[in-house]
């Protein structure tokens, strides 16, 4: 089997900077000698995102307003660490910060650190599951954030994304994907 030739990154050009994140053209020389233009957005930061299950069998869900899609869509929530912070230290504060929730359980990780979208974002999140979360308190939204939480049956929640009654994004289904057989569901 041989070995594919493939483009050679050439160099970046930052068009803007915001919240640990830039957006860039990312030029590649082709085999054939041209050079083209990629539109990336990279960050150097991951994430942790994760889903929230209460000691009932509920899964608690962000419905967030997205201003990439100008609309809803449901989520799991995360947030990115702060110095030093672990992934499960990280997750149980943006529990509390996001939808007012503690983690009474465990903190699991579910993988490796997974790409958002590879083709367009140099990002990765890591994807974890939080047993035995509790309601604790209102949450606290950043100003330019517009959610709601939502608390549901996992059987419901798995309907309604795969009859598609309920608008999620790739991540979820990943996770939810990673999460079902800590859950006994597959």
């Amino acid at each position: 089997m041989s070995v594919p030739i493939v483009p050679q990154h050439v160099t970046d050009e930052t068009v803007v900077r915001k919240y640990g994140k830039h957006v860039c053209f990312r030029k590649y020389q082709m085999p054939d000698g041209r050079v083209e233009d990629f539109l990336c957005l990279l960050a150097n930061v991951v994430p942790v995102i994760g889903m929230p299950v209460t000691n009932s069998g509920n899964v608690v869900l962000v419905r967030q307003f997205r201003y990439a899609v100008d609309g809803f869509v449901y989520e799991f929530p995360g947030g990115c660490p702060e110095p030093g912070d672990s992934p499960e230290e990280t997750f149980r504060r943006e529990l509390d910060e996001e939808i007012g929730y503690a983690c009474n359980g465990e903190v699991h990780r579910l993988s490796e650190p997974m790409p958002f979208e590879p083709a367009s974002l140099g990002a990765k999140y890591q994807a974890v599951l939080a047993t035995g979360c509790v309601y604790r308190h209102a949450p606290k939204p950043d100003p330019n954030e517009f959610v709601e939480t939502v608390e549901m049956p996992l059987d419901e929640f798995i309907a309604r994304s795969r009859n598609g009654s309920l608008p999620i994004d790739s991540k979820t289904a990943a996770i939810t994907f990673f999460a079902l057989p800590l859950l006994d569901r597959f």
